[in-house]
């Protein structure tokens, strides 16, 4: 027996041919049984019920760690779109923030990398977040306000050894 089967939404059709089997003596095959046709409902297609919410987030994820990894790589340009198309996503985050700090400091806009990182630190974006303020603030000449952002630092995280170094740096050139 052969199956031919025809989708034909919303029902399938099922095409049945039986070949002739010949008779014993016969040489020549008799013609085949015209074809059946059967109908069978199509069963429903089942879509997965996916949240909006999970979809966001897990694409906030994605775009984030494309992000810290161009960001590691030195792409600079690319981190940042990257990071700019996670916090499009609704679901702003402070590692974002913290991204884009990072981003706009390497790129020597120390006002910018700021106003992020202080962004990120508000949203929980915890010690990476402040260390690039404070070295924004020490680049930018502001020794009194780095110092007193690592003691904050420090205060939190006591063995923080990168807050430790630039503290004893501004430190120095403050002549204390």
């Amino acid at each position: 027996i052969w199956a031919i089967f025809r989708p034909a939404p919303p029902t399938v059709t099922k095409f049945i041919s039986v070949p002739a089997r010949p008779t014993p003596g016969e040489t020549t095959q008799k013609p085949a049984p015209p074809q059946q046709s059967v109908t069978v409902p199509r069963e429903p297609t089942k879509v997965p019920v996916v949240d909006p919410l999970v979809t966001k987030r897990l694409e906030w994820r994605r775009l984030q760690e494309e992000g810290e990894a161009a960001l590691r790589k030195g792409r600079l340009d690319e981190a940042g779109a990257k990071f700019k198309a996670a916090l499009a996503t609704g679901v702003a985050k402070g590692a974002t923030y913290t991204g884009m700090a990072k981003v706009a400091f390497e790129k020597g806009r120390f006002d910018e990398a700021i106003e992020h990182g202080e962004k990120a630190a508000r949203m929980a974006g915890g010690t990476r977040a402040r260390i690039v303020v404070a070295n924004s603030y020490f680049k930018k000449g502001d020794l009194a306000r780095a110092s007193a952002d690592y003691e904050k630092i420090l205060a939190a995280e006591p063995g923080n050894k990168e807050a430790q170094a630039n503290l004893r740096a501004a430190q120095r050139k403050m002549g204390k």
